[in-house]
């Protein structure tokens, strides 16, 4: 109609009103069939609507289905909180563990400011008298604790140090850490 109006005004003589009106006609003619079927498309009237049984068998599923799915977030839930409960369990276990053993490092202490093998002097409270070392004998120097020194002394890290004594590396850690010169 837009692509109309100005043909109409242009044109004054009554050939090119009826080519004008013919033309109207041809374009109404294609875009009328046009949009009523996209109308139809659009309003879903296609497709059959539903019984009322099968909504109802529908509206059934779907809470078979919703009954399952909080079945299952009920379980979640429980299995959640019994997973909580473990790592708290966890955790005051390795909080009494790191307790333990900041104590055994501070009744460590004096022992490592004596000397690099003063460790060895300390009473363990599971010794009897018999089995305890007389303070006068020495013990003699440990090979590990050696080597590993001389590597450390070379640059080497205790990863490094470790690796080429077979060791794990927490224990050259502690090695180096009660040796240091």
């Amino acid at each position: 109609m837009l692509i109309a109006a100005p043909m109409l005004a242009v044109a004054l003589d009554a050939s090119s009103l009826a080519a004008g009106g013919l033309l109207l006609a041809g374009i109404a003619a294609l875009a009328i069939p046009m949009y009523s079927k996209f109308a139809k498309a659009r309003s879903g009237d296609a497709a059959p609507r539903p019984s009322v049984g099968d909504r109802s068998a529908e509206a059934a599923a779907l809470a078979r289905e919703r009954k399952a799915l909080q079945g299952l977030i009920a379980e979640a839930r429980e299995a959640s909180r019994l997973a909580s409960l473990e790592i708290d369990a966890r955790l005051e276990r390795l909080e009494r563990l790191i307790e333990q053993a900041d104590d055994a490092a501070d009744r460590l202490e004096p022992a490592d400011q004596r000397g690099p093998h003063s460790f060895a002097e300390l009473k363990p409270a599971s010794r009897s008298r018999d089995e305890r070392r007389p303070r006068d004998v020495e013990p003699g120097p440990d090979p590990l604790a050696l080597r590993a020194m001389e590597l450390a002394d070379q640059g080497r890290s205790p990863l490094e140090i470790a690796q080429h004594l077979g060791e794990h590396p927490g224990k050259i850690e502690l090695v180096l850490a009660l040796n240091r010169r």
